[in-house]
């Protein structure tokens, strides 16, 4: 159904904090200004970040921007391709497969969602996702103290 980008990503990086998942189908013109505007507020964020990009079987030039966009935002940018258009959530799917983002985000290829309203998503989600760690932290820390 897909098959990986032929571009070396750094599988030992630190642990991912965000990943933002953009499925993509036919979105050649767009993807460069996505990519650079999304590289612009996560480098202002203090979190491990990447962007996942899933190619839904385009038959324009995508995947060619998409392998491009990868080699030149190492290692933040990966990608997916599908051989065939499988629809948005099968691209959904696949990129939540390969997200390695404590908190996972989603984003449109078509620059219908504005990047900058990432910092506030992620703020909200990581802030939900610590709450959460440090509920599970202070449960363990009860459970191991009534033993």
């Amino acid at each position: 159904m897909s098959e990986a980008v032929p571009v070396e990503v750094d599988e030992a990086r630190d642990q991912v904090d965000l990943t933002i998942v953009v499925p993509v189908y036919n979105e050649e013109e767009s993807l460069p200004p996505l990519c650079e505007k999304l590289d612009q507020v996560l480098s202002g964020l203090t979190l491990v970040s990447e962007i996942v990009v899933v190619d839904d079987g385009s038959t324009d030039g995508t995947f060619e921007v998409i392998t491009e966009l990868a080699r030149q935002y190492h290692p933040r940018v990966r990608a997916i391709r599908f051989r065939r258009n499988y629809r948005k959530a099968a691209a959904l799917a696949a990129g939540f497969r390969e997200a390695r983002g404590d908190v996972i985000v989603t984003n449109h290829g078509d620059l219908q969602d504005d990047p900058d309203e990432i910092f506030a998503e992620a703020q909200l989600a990581m802030t939900d996702f610590l709450q959460g760690e440090l509920e599970k932290t202070l449960s363990g820390i009860e459970n191991v103290r009534n033993e």
